[in-house]
């Protein structure tokens, strides 16, 4: 239901399903979900607890609640969350990508790109850990190491933007802009109103000493920015 837009809607039947039946989990689960999205993450963890404490073999809510606890920086408490959940189901690709999120919160880079490396092999199709994994090598000065992920990532990401605009920052860091310029505009005819996208094809025109192509494209983020 929230996924179809109307999140206020969504909002208003879930509590109502709960307060007619105290002790609808799933409801509680997909109520607290709305809430994360929406910085609510007190009133979430209260949900998620009773969810938990009704049906404690509800992995997608101990998933949550870990979220909802890394949201308040409670990193402890959220990787007994995260934990749980994989205790009760595993593979979990989806916990396993947060429990990624909270070694990065914590400055644990090494155990994050361990994570998401094993995501991206067992469940290639998982962009955000493919995408996570590329942010953290360019982050690291590892743009080599992600440039050789190209051909895996580009097999089932190929026509992803964000994808497609990480490679190409990579590449360009590389000085290999021939390659990144391929990338970062087919990121920007795929999403012509992402803002990111058009500061990176300036920042690698700029790089490459193409002047008034980095003012134009700084000029069209500026454009899409005051769009937005």
């Amino acid at each position: 239901m929230a996924d179809n837009g109307d999140i206020n809607r969504a909002t208003v039947n879930y509590a109502n399903a709960i307060r007619l039946n105290p002790t609808y989990e799933n409801a509680m689960n997909n109520l607290a979900n709305i809430y994360l999205k929406y910085d609510r993450s007190v009133e979430a963890e209260q949900l998620l607890r009773k969810a938990v404490e009704i049906k404690p073999n509800f992995p997608a809510a101990w998933m949550n609640l870990g979220l909802a606890q890394l949201a308040q920086k409670r990193y402890k408490d959220a990787e007994n969350s995260f934990e749980q959940a994989l205790s009760l189901r595993f593979p979990y690709p989806d916990c396993l990508y947060n429990m990624g999120l909270l070694y990065l919160r914590q400055n644990q880079k090494t155990y994050a790109k361990q994570i998401w490396q094993n995501i991206t092999r067992a469940n290639p199709g998982h962009k955000r850990a493919w995408l996570n994994l590329l942010v953290l090598l360019d982050e690291t000065n590892n743009c080599a190491e992600a440039i050789s992920l190209a051909d895996k990532v580009l097999k089932y990401h190929s026509k992803d933007a964000s994808v497609l605009s990480q490679l190409g920052t990579c590449y360009g860091k590389l000085g290999k802009y021939d390659s990144a310029e391929k990338f970062l505009l087919y990121a920007v005819e795929l999403e012509p109103t992402t803002v990111a996208y058009w500061k990176n094809i300036g920042a690698l025109y700029h790089r490459w000493n193409k002047f008034e192509k980095a003012k134009f494209a700084y000029w069209k983020a500026f454009q899409v920015q005051q769009q937005v």
